[in-house]
C-alpha cells in the first residue's frame, strides 16, 4: 500500500478513535484538577523558563527526571491557564495519537489491516485507561507510549530489507522521548528484540548494531539519572523503600496485571467475576474466532504469542514497585502492557473469506461497544470524585472566615473515589490557587492533627475535618 493510499485511512482511524475516545471521556472534560495535578500546575505556573520548568525537583515523596511532561505541562499553563479543559483534551488527543500509532504499527508487524484496526479501537477504549488519560497529571504514560510505538514503528522499517539508516535514527530520537516521559521505557531495548524475533525473522545483520545504538542510550539516561538523583529516584520516604524490592506481593500485582488487562473492568463496581463487562467481550471474540475465524491455530499463535511476549517485558520496569487495585487504582502503570494485550486479543478477529470478515468484524464491534459502555460508566466515577474534590477547595474559605487564621489543619482528607484520586496530595496547592484564603493549610492525619490541637498556641490556627457523610467541612 503506497503512502498516498494510507493517509485516507489513518485519516479514517483517526476520526474513528477520536469519536470512541470522546464518548468515553466526554463527562470528565470539565472536571477540576485531582491531586497530584496541583503540584505539576505549580511548577509550570513559577518555572522562569524552559530549563527551569523541566528541572528535576522533588513532588511531594518522589523525585524524577520526566522533562517532556514538564515541558507539556509548561505550555498547558501559557495556553489554558488555570482551566482544566484544555489539558484534559490534549489527554485525549494524545490517547487518540496512541491508538492510530498501535493500530499502524500493529498492522505493520501482525500483516493484518483488521487485526490493527480493532487492537487501536479497543485501546482507545479501555476501561482500565482513565487512570493514565483522566488524570492529567499521568500524561508521562500517555508521552512514553507515544515514544516507545513511534520507537517500534520505525524499528519495523530499519529492520526490513528496504530498511534505511534514518529510520533507526527516528528509532532513536523516540527513544530519547520516551526515556524522557517515563521510566517505563527502559525495556525498550527488550521489547525491540521481541519485535525483531517475533515478526521479522531472520533478523538482518544491522539489527544488532541498532540494538546496540539503543542500549546504549538507555546506558547513558541510567548514568544521567544516578548523577542527578544520587540513584533512580522515584519514592524517597522511608517507610515506602519496600515498594522497590521484588518481593512476593508483587505476584499479586503480576495477577492482577493480567486480569485487568485482558478482562478491564472495574472489580469494586462490578464484583461479580461473571459479569458481561468483564467476560462479554472476550467471549465473543473466542466464539467469533471459533466459528468463522482462520482456525489454523499455527497462524494465531504466530500473531499473538509475540505480542503476549511484548506484553509481559513491558510489564517487568513496573512489576518490582507498582500496585493496582481493584478498583483500577494504579491502572495507569498498565497504558503500555495494554497496546500489546489489546494487539493480541485482535490476533482473534483474523479471518478468511469476506463472510468470515464480515461476521467477525460485528463481533469485534460489540466487544468494543461493551467496553466502551465499561469506559463511560468508569468516567462517571472519575466525574464523581472531581465534584467531591472541587466541593473540598470551594467550600473550605466559608468555615475559616474572612480573613481567615494564618494556618489551618485539615484531615480525613479521603484518597479515592472509585480509583479516582481526589486529594491524597496537593490540597494545600488548590487552595492557594482557587481561593483568597491567603494562610497555609496543612494536611495531616487523624493522629497529627489531634496532637495540634493539643499544642500550646493552637487557638490561632483553624482545625478542620472533611465528614463525608455530610459532604462539608467540620470546624473543631
Amino acid at each position: 500500500m503506497t503512502r498516498t493510499a494510507r493517509l485516507p485511512r489513518l485519516v479514517s482511524l483517526a476520526a474513528l478513535y477520536a469519536v470512541l475516545a470522546l464518548a468515553g471521556y466526554w463527562v470528565t472534560l470539565g472536571d477540576v484538577f485531582l491531586s497530584d495535578d496541583y503540584a505539576s500546575l505549580y511548577k509550570a505556573s513559577r518555572a522562569s523558563g524552559w530549563l527551569d520548568a523541566a528541572s528535576p525537583g522533588e513532588q511531594f515523596s518522589e523525585r524524577w527526571i520526566r522533562p517532556l511532561p514538564a515541558w507539556t505541562w509548561y505550555l498547558n499553563y501559557h495556553w489554558f491557564g488555570l482551566e482544566p479543559i484544555g489539558y484534559r483534551l490534549f489527554n485525549v488527543a494524545l490517547h487518540v495519537l496512541n491508538a492510530v500509532l498501535l493500530a499502524g504499527c500493529v498492522s505493520t508487524l501482525a500483516r493484518s489491516r483488521s487485526v490493527g484496526a480493532f487492537a487501536g479501537a479497543a485501546f482507545a477504549v479501555l476501561p482500565s485507561h482513565p487512570d493514565a488519560v483522566a488524570w492529567v497529571c499521568a500524561r508521562y504514560d500517555l508521552l512514553c507510549v507515544t515514544g516507545v510505538l513511534v520507537c517500534i514503528g520505525a524499528w519495523s522499517r530499519y529492520v526490513d530489507q528496504a530498511g534505511r539508516a534514518w529510520h533507526l535514527v527516528a528509532a532513536s530520537a523516540a527513544a530519547v522521548a520516551a526515556l524522557a516521559s517515563k521510566e517505563m521505557a527502559l525495556s525498550l531495548p527488550l521489547l525491540l528484540a521481541v519485535v525483531t524475533l517475533g515478526f521479522h525473522r531472520p533478523a538482518p545483520r544491522r539489527a544488532l548494531l541498532g540494538l546496540g545504538v539503543v542500549t546504549a542510550i538507555v546506558a547513558v539516561y541510567l548514568a544521567a539519572r544516578f548523577s542527578l538523583l544520587g540513584g533512580m529516584g522515584g519514592l524517597v520516604e522511608g517507610e515506602q523503600r519496600s515498594h522497590t524490592s521484588l518481593a512476593p506481593g508483587r505476584l499479586e500485582f503480576l495477577r492482577s496485571a493480567v486480569v485487568l488487562s485482558f478482562t478491564p473492568a472495574n472489580r469494586e463496581l462490578f464484583p461479580l467475576p461473571w459479569h458481561p463487562l468483564k467476560i462479554f467481550p472476550i467471549v465473543v471474540l473466542a466464539a467469533g474466532w471459533l466459528a468463522f475465524g482462520n482456525r489454523d491455530g499455527r497462524a494465531l499463535l504466530r500473531t499473538a504469542l509475540p505480542f503476549l511476549v511484548l506484553f509481559a517485558v513491558a510489564l517487568l520496569p513496573v512489576a518490582p514497585w507498582a500496585r493496582i487495585g481493584i478498583d483500577n487504582h494504579n491502572t495507569r502503570y498498565l497504558y503500555l502492557p495494554t497496546a500489546f494485550s489489546c494487539a493480541a486479543l485482535g490476533a482473534l478477529v483474523r479471518g478468511a473469506g469476506a463472510l468470515r470478515a464480515r461476521v467477525l468484524f460485528s463481533g469485534a464491534a460489540v466487544a468494543i461497544a461493551v467496553w466502551l459502555a465499561g469506559l463511560v460508566i468508569e468516567s462517571g466515577s472519575w466525574h464523581e470524585g472531581a465534584r467531591r474534590a472541587e466541593r473540598m477547595v470551594t467550600a473550605l474559605p466559608a468555615h475559616l472566615g474572612d480573613p481567615g487564621p494564618r494556618e489551618a489543619f485539615v484531615t480525613d482528607l479521603p484518597g479515592k473515589h472509585h480509583g479516582a484520586p481526589i486529594f491524597k496530595n496537593g490540597f494545600h496547592l488548590a487552595v492557594r490557587m482557587y481561593t483568597e484564603y491567603a494562610g497555609r493549610v496543612w494536611v495531616v492525619d487523624r493522629a497529627g492533627w489531634e496532637e495540634r490541637r493539643a499544642t500550646p498556641g493552637a487557638d490561632a490556627g483553624a482545625f478542620l475535618r472533611w465528614d463525608g457523610t455530610d459532604e462539608d467541612w467540620q470546624r473543631d
